[in-house]
């Protein structure tokens, strides 16, 4: 890799401390500029690597909200009604046991819920891990990239810090 070339890249990961990209973009803006180079082979699979972890732990939360409590409730529903009415059928149960067989399904349907609430914010606190383990994977490729060029090691620590939205890559 020649000295522009490493420049052009320390500009990108520099870009990534300010303002994440989307991963797609990010290839769309490399294509094939750098040819094949351990740094950017080592920034890009930490781009995507850091990109699948996020994207599992966001996505698990939304299925979850999304189809999951929509099939919980349908199939326990229609498993207390199919089981209450065979059960009242065959004489096995009064309502008033009926009604206990309701009330414990809807406390296992309430504790099933704090219990993801639980695990939702752990999955927020591992998504922060995942984010800063990332910005220090790019801090070392940028500081790889400094000294094995002889980069000016100013002008790449500049904007280290979060973006202004907040959240880092």
């Amino acid at each position: 890799m020649k000295k522009p070339e490493a420049e052009q890249l320390a500009g990108l990961i520099l870009a990534e401390f300010r303002q994440p990209a989307d991963i797609q973009d990010l290839y769309d803006r490399i294509g094939n500029a750098f040819g094949e180079s351990a740094p950017l082979a080592r920034f890009l699979a930490s781009k995507d690597r850091q990109h699948r972890r996020v994207f599992y732990l966001q996505s698990e939360k939304r299925w979850f909200s999304q189809f999951g409590w929509t099939l919980a409730k349908a199939l326990m529903l229609f498993g207390l009604l199919v089981g209450a009415a065979f059960l009242l059928a065959k004489g096995r149960v009064t309502p008033d046991q009926a009604a206990t067989l309701i009330f414990g399904a809807s406390a296992f349907y309430v504790l099933v819920y704090f219990l993801s609430i639980r695990r939702h914010s752990g999955n927020a606190r591992k998504i922060e891990e995942i984010r800063s383990g990332y910005r220090a994977e790019l801090r070392s490729i940028l500081d790889d990239l400094v000294r094995e060029h002889g980069l000016d090691a100013g002008k790449y620590r500049a904007g280290e810090g979060p973006p202004a939205g907040g959240k880092g890559p």
